[in-house]
């Protein structure tokens, strides 16, 4: 089965949340947890590189 990918440059800061950055951190990781028991999260990451030079 082929990985599902998904181009991305989101990003995400303490200040969207406010005080509830500790439970945010909490309900993250339970998520994290229910997805792979032992917490060892993999990735396969692709990149590609174009290179050129004016003449």
């Amino acid at each position: 089965m082929r990985a599902q990918t998904r181009d991305t440059y989101a990003f995400f800061s303490q200040a969207v949340l406010g005080g509830q950055v500790d439970a945010w951190e909490l309900a993250l990781r339970k998520t994290l947890t229910d997805i792979e028991p032992s917490g060892r999260l993999t990735a396969t990451v692709q990149a590609a590189v174009i290179v050129g030079q004016r003449p």
